[in-house]
């Protein structure tokens, strides 16, 4: 986990009221240590960092806040770290991600959607079907579908 995750963590945390603190210092400090980590040729100055850091979309403004931070924090890990931006979306629903457009071949209900989960993996149902096919039947009465919530983001 790096720098820039860990502030912007510890300002959703101050936002749910997890912990006391300053979320926007936390939340300016991750921006600002993302910009630096991902600053590899010095293509902007710290005056550029600031200058964004300025810009009155960039406050947090009451009422989206976590929208704010989990963006900025999906920004800050977009080609760095796997798959966690997913995870994240998953868990809070933000970024919100443009299905609109004729490219998107995942549905729900004859609406473009974001799958929530992967599906088990083929070698998983030749290695262990009889498992496999009882954790489906558990977790998804509707079958191993793109579409169905994992067990962790069911309420």
């Amino acid at each position: 986990m790096g720098y820039s995750e860990l502030q912007l963590i510890l300002a959703e945390a101050v936002i749910r009221g997890w912990i006391i603190g300053n979320a926007n210092t936390y939340y300016l400090n991750g921006i600002q240590a993302a910009l630096q980590f991902s600053d590899y040729n010095s293509t902007y100055s710290a005056a550029d960092i600031q200058d964004y850091l300025g810009q009155a979309s960039i406050a947090l403004a009451p009422g989206t806040e976590i929208r704010q931070i989990i963006t900025q924090k999906y920004i800050s890990m977009f080609m760095n770290v796997g798959w966690e931006p997913f995870y994240e979306y998953l868990r809070t629903g933000f970024p919100t991600f443009e299905v609109t457009g004729s490219g998107i071949v995942n549905q729900v209900n004859g609406v473009n959607a974001v799958p929530k989960r992967w599906m088990y993996p083929l070698d998983e149902y030749t290695n262990n079907a009889t498992n496999v096919q009882n954790a489906v039947s558990r977790q998804y009465p509707a079958g191993d579908n793109i579409n169905g919530t994992m067990w962790l983001l069911q309420q």
